[in-house]
């Protein structure tokens, strides 16, 4: 696992752990990481197995519990002097699935979570033939690549973040049919429980976002007892 961690230069007063999105890298949140530092955060971020600088087959995974996994080890591997701070979770599209399932695993010392971009309601899941279609193939062929069809268009509004994850070697655009089948399955549990989240919660979401629902978000994060 590739693992980053920022520190400012006096002791910070907590530390924000970043979770990228589907097929992107850590690194892509570095301007992220700056701004935090200047404002006395510490900040960790890691490549996702299969993702970036990481090992693993690119956009796959066995079980979903094994991202969770990854996270601990980083954690378990931070500098002594920031075990113990308070500490916030962002995560930003699939980064934002795996922060808030880990609020059900009571990660040591979370204070709060921020979730950007939640896709809790994709055109993938209401797709009855691809739903079916990734259950089927993901016991008889998981590994098979499919593109996850999300335009880089539909990423960002910027021009030059556009051109920048155009010419991004380490951002791949598909994932297994496994990962789906993995990724559908969280959807439906982190609705069906979403009303025992009861750390506090920022929610950022794009109006126009393309590819997941500002509907479903907002559906979501009604459901918070927090």
């Amino acid at each position: 696992l590739y693992s980053t961690v920022w520190q400012p230069e006096s002791p910070p007063k907590a530390l924000v752990f970043i979770v990228h999105g589907m097929g992107e890298h850590s690194q892509r949140y570095e301007k992220v990481a700056n701004f935090l530092v200047t404002h006395q955060f510490a900040v960790a971020t890691l490549d996702l197995r299969g993702h970036g600088n990481s090992e693993g087959r690119r956009g796959h995974i066995r079980d979903w519990s094994n991202y969770l996994s990854d996270i601990g080890s980083v954690i378990d591997s931070l500098p002594e002097s920031l075990q113990h701070i308070p500490r916030f979770f962002f995560g930003h599209s699939l980064g934002a699935l795996i922060t808030l399932e880990m609020t059900f695993k009571k990660p040591s010392n979370c204070k709060g979570i921020i979730l950007s971009g939640i896709p809790i309601e994709s055109a993938v899941e209401k797709n009855v033939i691809k739903r079916n279609s990734s259950i089927i193939l993901s016991r008889i062929w998981p590994t098979l690549k499919l593109k996850v069809g999300v335009s880089s268009q539909h990423l960002s509004q910027d021009e030059k973040t556009l051109s920048d994850h155009k010419n991004d070697t380490l951002s791949h655009g598909w994932g297994t049919v496994r990962w789906g089948n993995e990724a559908l399955k969280t959807v439906r549990f982190l609705r069906e429980h979403a009303d025992q989240v009861s750390l506090p919660v920022l929610q950022l979401h794009g109006e126009i976002d393309p590819v997941a629902s500002l509907r479903g978000a907002k559906a979501l994060f009604e459901q918070f007892s927090s």
